[in-house]
C-alpha cells in the first residue's frame, strides 16, 4: 500500500497504529503496528502516525452475554481503560489530513477518562436501565469459551498478551483529541447511548 502511495503521488500518509508502540510494548499486535510504522517512516513520504487506545467499539463483543444474561465476563486483569471513541480518531484523522504542522508526529489518542471493567459495566446499565453483573474469568477460563466459539490460537494469545501489557499505560489519559480538535473528546456514555441496540 505505501509503495502504490508512492507511485500514485499521494503528498502525506497517516497510519492508523497503536498506543502500544508509544510504550515500547512487545506483544504481537503493537509489533505488528511498530514494523507497519517503520515501513511508513522509510517511504520518503511525509508521514503522521495516530495511536489510539483501546476502542470503545471493543466492548461489542460482551454484548451477546450482556443482553442474555445482563451480565459481562472479563479476563481477569483486564486494565483500566481510557478507551476512545472511534469518532475521535476520525476527527483527529481528518485534522492532521487538513491542516500543516503533523509531518514526523506521532499522536497517542484516548477518551477524556479512564474506567474500569466494573465502571465500564456500570455505564452500560445506566443507559439500559438495569443492573450489569461483572464476572471475572481466569485467562483458562477465557481461553476454553473462545476454543469453544471457535476464536483461539494465536490471534487470542496475541489479544492476551496486549491486554496484559497494557494495564501499565491503558489508564493513561492523553490531551490530543482536544488539542487538536478543539473539543472534548467524547464520552463512553456517548458511544453506548448509539449503540445500545448490540445490548439489547
Amino acid at each position: 500500500m505505501v509503495a502504490a502511495a508512492a507511485r500514485a503521488g499521494v503528498s502525506h500518509l497517516v497510519k492508523l497504529s497503536t498506543s502500544g508502540v508509544t510504550f515500547d510494548a512487545t506483544d504481537p499486535i503493537s509489533t505488528g503496528h511498530r514494523l507497519g510504522e517503520q515501513v511508513v517512516m522509510d517511504s520518503g513520504l511525509p508521514w503522521t502516525m495516530l495511536r489510539p487506545g483501546t476502542f470503545m467499539a471493543y466492548l461489542h463483543g460482551y454484548a451477546p452475554t450482556i443482553a442474555a444474561e445482563h451480565t459481562m465476563y472479563v479476563t481477569e486483569g483486564d486494565p483500566v481503560s481510557a478507551m476512545i471513541h472511534p469518532r475521535d480518531i476520525a476527527a483527529v484523522a481528518a485534522h492532521v489530513l487538513t491542516t500543516p504542522g503533523h509531518d514526523g508526529r506521532a499522536h497517542t489518542l484516548t477518551g477524556g477518562q479512564a474506567l474500569p471493567p466494573r465502571d465500564q459495566a456500570d455505564v452500560i446499565g445506566q443507559i439500559l436501565d438495569r443492573p450489569i453483573k461483572l464476572v471475572e474469568r481466569s485467562a483458562a477460563e477465557t481461553r476454553a469459551e473462545f476454543d469453544r466459539l471457535g476464536w483461539s490460537g494465536p490471534r487470542l494469545e496475541a489479544l492476551l498478551e496486549l491486554k496484559r501489557q497494557s494495564a501499565a499505560w491503558d489508564r493513561k489519559v492523553f490531551d490530543t483529541v482536544e488539542r487538536l480538535t478543539g473539543r472534548a473528546p467524547l464520552t463512553l456514555h456517548d458511544w453506548v447511548r448509539e449503540n445500545v441496540h448490540v445490548f439489547r
